[in-house]
């Protein structure tokens, strides 16, 4: 320690010369005790430990302090001459903390106390330190100094703060996954899979996270029988790619028994040695989405086979736009029994009222007028068109008038109609 020491060098006067001594029993004793107290110094001054003697005084003024005080910036000097006092470099927001706890020890007669809290190194960095003291009496029971050890724990503070934010953010994460339609998944590298993590939101099949865990369900066993095998082979062609993620889609058994659809996401996780250990899965359930494609799927099979049945038919169908001469957005193929192409029309070529016999055309928009004026939705009327190759034909038209929502009763958009015309049914026959 540093010879400022003033405790030191007090014990130092108190012992007699080694040349009193040399040669006696005592003088034997002395050297041995000096040489305890050298390796005892040694081994202090090379720890994290820094020892202190403080007098119970204001901002508690050091007598002692051992020389690694120098791992905050500080010299035994520094504390020694009292140009520092230790209460000086306590954090201010903590000083009251450290003084009325150590208050409240005292008053209850405690041998000592333990506390944590921050300091002030020399260069005015922050230190996290824990200080172990021990309080020292009068035979009064008047407390005189206090005796303490202080080490820097700094770096484990880092630790826990460290270990807070991310246990914060793992149930921020939790919560999410758990308000989530997206069930995650930990499975091992098994047979059927068994979990060994699911987010509690997979109660949405009806199971809870313990089911699984507790190995009392494996994963496999909910896959449609008919669709594992599918399953397993698209796992095992992944795997032998070396890819690291997939996509599938398969069904599953709900807990009550009931088939869900869903899209899963899988990570395959491998060792230093690339064999695969488990897997991350995200299980989405797509139930709603597929019911719509295959609502979908019908409706399009029927959309065909109305299409088949209306172009093998001598009805014409098409859908008009409300605006002059009624240009077509859709007609049927079958209008090539007028002597015109689907094309002619939806390319805008030809206009529906381009086709329309001119000494019909004023009645027929004097039809549609009125029912429109009327708020009909729908109406037949009889006039005649032009074929391709210019002949007469007399046709039947059945309109459905769709209107919009902007107004009231609605403005006309669009016209879908049927026009029946046999193709015996020319102008001479009439």
């Amino acid at each position: 320690m540093n010879d400022k020491n003033a405790g030191y060098e007090e014990k130092k006067n108190r012992y007699p010369d080694s040349a009193d001594v040399a040669g006696g029993e005592r003088g034997k004793a002395f050297h041995a005790a000096l040489e305890r107290e050298e390796a005892l110094k040694m081994i202090i001054n090379n720890s994290q430990v820094v020892v202190f003697l403080w007098k119970n005084e204001e901002k508690w003024p050091a007598e002692f302090v051992s020389e690694n005080v120098v791992n905050f910036g500080y010299t035994v000097e520094d504390f020694i001459s009292g140009r520092v006092l230790y209460g000086d470099i306590i954090y201010p927001e903590d000083l009251n903390k450290v003084g009325e706890e150590l208050q409240k020890r005292i008053l209850t007669g405690a041998p000592d106390f333990s506390i944590e809290y921050r300091i002030f190194s020399k260069a005015g960095k922050i230190r996290w330190v824990n200080e172990r003291s021990f309080i020292e009496r009068d035979q009064e029971g008047k407390v005189t100094h206090f005796q303490g050890v202080v080490l820097d724990i700094t770096e484990r503070k880092r630790s826990e703060e460290k270990l807070k934010k991310a246990l914060e953010m793992q149930k921020v994460l939790t919560a999410v996954i758990n308000n989530s339609p997206a069930v995650v998944f930990l499975w091992k590298n098994e047979k059927y899979w068994p979990a060994t993590f699911v987010s509690d939101n997979i109660v949405q099949f009806g199971y809870t996270a313990s089911d699984f865990i507790s190995q009392g369900i494996l994963y496999g066993k909910i896959i449609h029988p008919d669709d594992l095998k599918r399953v397993e082979g698209e796992l095992e062609r992944h795997i032998q790619k070396g890819e690291v993620s997939f996509n599938s889609e398969y069904r599953i058994l709900t807990k009550a028994g009931d088939l869900r659809w869903v899209n899963e996401r899988t990570f395959i996780q491998r060792d230093g040695n690339g064999s695969v250990t488990c897997f991350q899965g995200i299980v989405l359930d797509i139930t709603p989405r597929k019911k719509i494609e295959e609502a979908l799927r019908k409706s399009l099979e029927m959309q065909k086979l109305l299409k088949t049945i209306v172009n093998k038919s001598s009805a014409v169908a098409f859908l008009w736009k409300n605006t002059e001469n009624w240009p077509v957005e859709f007609v049927s193929e079958n209008i090539t029994q007028f002597g015109y192409s689907a094309e002619d029309f939806t390319s805008g070529k030809i206009l529906y009222g381009d086709i329309i016999y001119k000494e019909d055309i004023n009645s027929v928009f004097e039809s549609l007028a009125r029912a429109v004026r009327e708020e009909l939705d729908s109406f037949e009327m009889e006039y005649r068109i032009l074929t391709g190759d210019r002949n007469v034909r007399w046709v039947e038209e059945r309109t459905y008038i769709q209107r919009d929502n902007q107004t009231a009763g609605g403005h006309p958009t669009l016209k879908d109609g049927v026009c029946f015309g046999p193709p015996a049914r020319l102008l001479g026959d009439r």
